[in-house]
Protein backbone atom coordinates (compact mmCIF):
# COMPACT_ATOMS: atom_id res chain seq x y z
CA UNK A 1 0.00 0.00 0.00
CA UNK A 2 1.14 3.88 -0.78
CA UNK A 3 1.03 4.02 2.89
CA UNK A 4 3.04 1.44 4.44
CA UNK A 5 6.63 2.53 5.71
CA UNK A 6 9.69 0.68 4.79
CA UNK A 7 9.48 -2.56 6.79
CA UNK A 8 11.25 -5.76 7.31
CA UNK A 9 11.09 -7.18 3.59
CA UNK A 10 13.05 -4.25 2.31
CA UNK A 11 15.95 -4.43 5.13
CA UNK A 12 16.17 -7.88 3.61
CA UNK A 13 16.72 -6.83 0.34
CA UNK A 14 19.51 -4.78 1.64
CA UNK A 15 21.49 -7.06 3.49
CA UNK A 16 21.41 -9.37 0.34
CA UNK A 17 21.96 -6.81 -1.85
CA UNK A 18 25.54 -6.99 -3.45
CA UNK A 19 26.42 -3.29 -3.93
CA UNK A 20 30.08 -4.12 -5.27
CA UNK A 21 29.02 -4.81 -8.75
CA UNK A 22 26.58 -1.75 -9.08
CA UNK A 23 29.17 0.70 -7.29
CA UNK A 24 32.11 0.01 -9.63
CA UNK A 25 29.81 0.51 -12.62
CA UNK A 26 29.01 3.88 -11.00
CA UNK A 27 31.98 4.72 -10.50
CA UNK A 28 33.50 3.76 -14.06
CA UNK A 29 30.19 5.92 -15.85
CA UNK A 30 30.58 8.55 -13.95
CA UNK A 31 32.35 12.05 -13.72
CA UNK A 32 35.28 11.26 -10.64
CA UNK A 33 34.28 14.87 -8.38
CA UNK A 34 30.56 13.41 -8.73
CA UNK A 35 31.86 10.22 -6.86
CA UNK A 36 35.01 10.76 -5.20
CA UNK A 37 33.46 9.87 -1.99
CA UNK A 38 32.61 6.31 -3.17
CA UNK A 39 35.95 5.38 -4.54
CA UNK A 40 37.87 4.81 -1.79
CA UNK A 41 35.44 1.98 -0.83
CA UNK A 42 35.59 0.45 -4.76
CA UNK A 43 38.49 0.13 -4.08
CA UNK A 44 38.54 -1.80 -0.84
CA UNK A 45 35.56 -3.99 -2.11
CA UNK A 46 34.78 -6.42 -1.50
CA UNK A 47 36.93 -6.64 2.19
CA UNK A 48 34.50 -3.95 3.48
CA UNK A 49 33.09 -3.98 7.13
CA UNK A 50 29.64 -3.73 8.31
CA UNK A 51 30.45 0.00 9.44
CA UNK A 52 32.01 0.85 6.05
CA UNK A 53 28.83 -0.72 4.12
CA UNK A 54 26.38 1.55 6.08
CA UNK A 55 29.16 4.55 5.13
CA UNK A 56 28.78 3.92 1.86
CA UNK A 57 24.91 2.95 1.27
CA UNK A 58 24.57 6.95 3.36
CA UNK A 59 27.12 7.89 0.69
CA UNK A 60 25.34 6.93 -2.61
CA UNK A 61 21.84 8.10 -0.45
CA UNK A 62 23.51 11.29 -0.75
CA UNK A 63 24.48 10.64 -4.40
CA UNK A 64 21.09 10.77 -5.41
CA UNK A 65 20.22 14.70 -4.39
CA UNK A 66 22.95 15.15 -7.68
CA UNK A 67 20.53 15.04 -10.54
CA UNK A 68 22.84 13.99 -13.10
CA UNK A 69 23.57 10.96 -10.89
CA UNK A 70 19.86 10.02 -9.86
CA UNK A 71 18.70 7.96 -12.60
CA UNK A 72 21.69 6.32 -12.80
CA UNK A 73 21.68 4.87 -9.06
CA UNK A 74 18.01 4.61 -9.41
CA UNK A 75 18.89 1.43 -12.22
CA UNK A 76 21.63 0.07 -10.45
CA UNK A 77 20.15 0.31 -6.84
CA UNK A 78 16.72 -0.10 -7.37
CA UNK A 79 16.27 -3.01 -4.82
CA UNK A 80 17.75 -1.02 -2.02
CA UNK A 81 16.14 2.40 -3.21
CA UNK A 82 13.67 2.57 -0.31
CA UNK A 83 16.55 2.44 1.99
CA UNK A 84 18.63 5.34 -0.07
CA UNK A 85 15.37 6.97 -0.02
CA UNK A 86 14.74 7.13 4.38
CA UNK A 87 18.50 7.97 4.16
CA UNK A 88 17.88 11.21 2.77
CA UNK A 89 17.68 13.40 5.34
CA UNK A 90 20.38 12.30 7.17
CA UNK A 91 22.41 14.58 4.92
CA UNK A 92 20.04 17.72 5.90
CA UNK A 93 22.31 19.24 8.41
CA UNK A 94 25.97 18.04 6.70
CA UNK A 95 27.03 21.01 5.63
CA UNK A 96 29.52 19.30 3.15
CA UNK A 97 26.44 17.11 1.75
CA UNK A 98 24.82 20.09 0.99
CA UNK A 99 25.14 23.64 1.76
CA UNK A 100 24.35 26.13 4.50
CA UNK A 101 20.86 27.24 3.58
CA UNK A 102 18.26 25.27 5.09
CA UNK A 103 15.62 26.14 3.31
CA UNK A 104 17.26 25.25 -0.14
CA UNK A 105 18.34 21.99 1.82
CA UNK A 106 15.11 21.04 1.92
CA UNK A 107 14.22 21.90 -1.80
CA UNK A 108 16.84 20.06 -2.83
CA UNK A 109 15.65 16.78 -0.44
CA UNK A 110 11.84 17.28 -1.64
CA UNK A 111 12.59 17.30 -5.25
CA UNK A 112 14.36 14.03 -4.93
CA UNK A 113 11.22 12.87 -3.04
CA UNK A 114 8.83 13.82 -5.51
CA UNK A 115 10.40 12.47 -8.49
CA UNK A 116 11.30 9.14 -6.85
CA UNK A 117 7.73 8.61 -4.74
CA UNK A 118 6.06 7.19 -7.51
CA UNK A 119 8.68 4.25 -7.61
CA UNK A 120 8.70 3.45 -4.08
CA UNK A 121 5.13 4.37 -3.03
CA UNK A 122 5.37 2.17 0.14
CA UNK A 123 8.00 5.41 1.73
CA UNK A 124 4.92 7.78 1.21
CA UNK A 125 4.47 7.71 4.91
CA UNK A 126 8.21 8.53 5.59
CA UNK A 127 8.09 11.15 3.25
CA UNK A 128 4.74 12.49 4.69
CA UNK A 129 6.39 12.65 8.32
CA UNK A 130 9.76 14.23 7.51
CA UNK A 131 7.46 17.08 5.71
CA UNK A 132 5.49 17.31 9.11
CA UNK A 133 9.24 18.14 11.07
CA UNK A 134 10.16 20.19 8.47
CA UNK A 135 9.35 23.82 7.45
CA UNK A 136 7.22 24.59 4.36
CA UNK A 137 9.10 23.78 1.06
CA UNK A 138 7.56 27.06 -0.14
CA UNK A 139 9.19 29.29 2.51
CA UNK A 140 11.57 30.80 0.17
CA UNK A 141 8.36 31.73 -2.48
CA UNK A 142 7.00 33.45 0.68
CA UNK A 143 10.24 35.70 0.47
CA UNK A 144 9.77 37.17 -3.04
CA UNK A 145 7.36 39.08 -1.18
CA UNK A 146 9.59 41.02 0.88
CA UNK A 147 11.45 41.71 -2.13
CA UNK A 148 14.22 38.84 -1.96
CA UNK A 149 14.85 37.26 -5.31
CA UNK A 150 15.36 33.74 -6.98
CA UNK A 151 16.41 32.44 -10.21
CA UNK A 152 13.57 31.70 -12.34
CA UNK A 153 15.50 28.07 -12.52
CA UNK A 154 14.97 27.62 -8.67
CA UNK A 155 11.53 29.26 -8.85
CA UNK A 156 10.25 26.55 -11.95
CA UNK A 157 12.35 23.43 -9.73
CA UNK A 158 10.07 24.40 -6.31
CA UNK A 159 6.42 25.03 -8.84
CA UNK A 160 8.03 20.85 -10.47
CA UNK A 161 8.07 18.94 -7.34
CA UNK A 162 4.58 20.67 -5.88
CA UNK A 163 3.07 19.38 -9.06
CA UNK A 164 4.72 16.36 -8.68
CA UNK A 165 3.27 15.75 -5.20
CA UNK A 166 0.08 16.91 -6.40
CA UNK A 167 -0.01 14.45 -9.17
CA UNK A 168 0.83 11.62 -7.43
CA UNK A 169 -1.86 12.03 -4.36
CA UNK A 170 -3.73 15.28 -4.44
CA UNK A 171 -5.43 13.65 -0.86
CA UNK A 172 -1.99 13.21 0.42
CA UNK A 173 -0.28 16.70 -0.17
CA UNK A 174 -2.81 19.39 -0.67
CA UNK A 175 -3.79 20.33 2.84
CA UNK A 176 -0.10 19.28 3.64
CA UNK A 177 1.39 23.30 2.65
CA UNK A 178 -0.10 26.73 2.30
CA UNK A 179 -0.28 26.67 -1.05
CA UNK A 180 -0.98 30.81 -1.14
CA UNK A 181 3.02 31.28 -2.45
CA UNK A 182 2.24 28.45 -5.49
CA UNK A 183 -0.58 30.61 -6.32
CA UNK A 184 0.91 33.84 -6.45
CA UNK A 185 3.12 32.61 -8.81
CA UNK A 186 -0.06 31.80 -11.54
CA UNK A 187 0.84 35.20 -12.88
CA UNK A 188 4.41 34.79 -13.21
CA UNK A 189 5.76 36.29 -16.27
CA UNK A 190 7.89 33.08 -16.94
CA UNK A 191 5.25 31.07 -19.00
CA UNK A 192 6.42 27.56 -17.83
CA UNK A 193 6.27 29.04 -13.94
CA UNK A 194 2.98 29.97 -14.57
CA UNK A 195 1.77 26.96 -16.36
CA UNK A 196 3.22 24.60 -13.29
CA UNK A 197 1.26 27.39 -10.83
CA UNK A 198 -1.74 27.08 -12.97
CA UNK A 199 -1.37 23.57 -12.20
CA UNK A 200 -1.00 23.17 -8.89
CA UNK A 201 -4.18 25.34 -8.04
CA UNK A 202 -6.15 23.52 -10.56
CA UNK A 203 -5.40 20.31 -8.63
CA UNK A 204 -4.87 21.12 -5.03
CA UNK A 205 -8.78 23.21 -5.00
CA UNK A 206 -10.09 20.55 -7.44
CA UNK A 207 -10.87 22.73 -10.56
CA UNK A 208 -12.96 20.97 -13.15
CA UNK A 209 -11.37 19.71 -16.27
CA UNK A 210 -13.29 22.71 -18.21
CA UNK A 211 -11.97 25.30 -15.64
CA UNK A 212 -8.47 23.85 -16.22
CA UNK A 213 -8.50 24.26 -19.79
CA UNK A 214 -9.75 27.44 -19.43
CA UNK A 215 -6.66 28.44 -17.51
CA UNK A 216 -4.28 26.76 -19.32
CA UNK A 217 -5.55 28.68 -22.93
CA UNK A 218 -4.51 32.12 -21.87
CA UNK A 219 -1.28 31.06 -20.96
CA UNK A 220 1.37 30.83 -24.06
CA UNK A 221 3.25 27.49 -22.92
CA UNK A 222 2.78 24.19 -24.29
CA UNK A 223 4.55 20.92 -22.16
CA UNK A 224 4.68 19.15 -24.84
CA UNK A 225 6.97 18.43 -26.54
CA UNK A 226 8.97 18.01 -23.83
CA UNK A 227 12.65 19.44 -23.42
CA UNK A 228 15.66 16.97 -23.52
CA UNK A 229 16.25 17.28 -19.97
CA UNK A 230 12.44 16.12 -19.53
CA UNK A 231 12.96 13.54 -21.96
CA UNK A 232 16.41 12.20 -20.51
CA UNK A 233 14.35 12.30 -17.34
CA UNK A 234 11.39 10.04 -18.34
CA UNK A 235 13.35 7.64 -20.00
CA UNK A 236 14.19 7.09 -16.20
CA UNK A 237 10.59 5.40 -15.85
CA UNK A 238 7.65 6.02 -18.07
CA UNK A 239 5.52 6.58 -14.79
CA UNK A 240 7.38 8.89 -13.16
CA UNK A 241 5.79 12.21 -12.77
CA UNK A 242 8.15 14.48 -14.79
CA UNK A 243 6.79 17.53 -16.35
Amino acid sequence: EKGKMVGMKDQQVHLSFDVLPPCLLLVENSAKSDVKHLIPYTEKMPEISSEERTNLLSILSGLLLNPTLTSRIVHLFRPILPLLITLLPSHLNRKSDLNNDPFENIERISSTFSKLLPLIPQCLGFIIQFFKSNHSIFSRIEDLQTGKKMSDATILELVRTAHRFLKFSVADFRDMWNWGPIFSLTEHPNPEICWCANECMSLSLGYSNATSQSIKQRINFDPFPLGTKEIEEESLENHLLYL
